[in-house]
């Protein structure tokens, strides 16, 4: 009955831009609503109405008119095709107000029990874990493992509350 979309990365603040590109390949409107999660919980919800063939821009940080506790924080979104229209959507992230760098993610179609990444370093970069739960009702019980390179691997579980996105940086993991 929908088509669903979640993006557990973005942030904002003096820092970052983050902005949300939601497209329209169908002949017909699509109802979308965008859900907005913070480390505190649901910031907040808006509805739009994407014509056929159409693309929105979603600035994050204009949000914060709407919702102040969007603004300098982290943030996780999710974007739902109401009427269950395929959709495509994007996030693109710059960083200092030069938009020096950047880097755009794509979406997936829902929380997993698993997740397994290849890639990450601490030192010169930093790695980070993000995890949101979508749940409205339900808090999820999430147990990370970093494989280390030459040791053993390091375990660690999170409880991430309903609608709330948590960061995990390797940095601070217990070992």
């Amino acid at each position: 009955t929908e088509f669903t979309q979640m993006f557990a990365e973005g942030a904002t603040g003096p820092f970052f831009d983050l902005d949300y590109v939601v497209a329209n390949p169908n002949g017909n409107t699509a109802p979308i609503t965008m859900s907005f999660l913070g480390p505190g919980g649901l910031i907040g919800t808006k509805t739009y109405s994407l014509p056929a063939r159409t693309r929105l821009r979603v600035d994050a940080e204009l949000l914060a008119n709407d919702f102040p506790a969007i603004a300098d924080t982290a943030v996780s979104a999710v974007v739902v095709s109401d009427d269950a229209r395929p959709l495509v959507a994007e996030r693109a992230m710059f960083w200092d107000g030069s938009r020096y760098g950047g880097h755009a993610g794509t979406p997936v179609e829902g929380p997993s029990e698993d997740w397994y990444f290849a890639e990450g370093s601490q030192g010169f970069f930093d790695t980070f874990l993000l995890l949101a739960n979508p749940s409205a009702s339900k808090a999820a019980t999430v147990e990370v493992r970093f494989l280390v390179e030459g040791g053993a691997p390091l375990t660690a579980t999170y409880a991430v509350a309903p609608n709330s996105r948590q960061n995990v940086w390797a940095a601070e993991f217990p070992s």
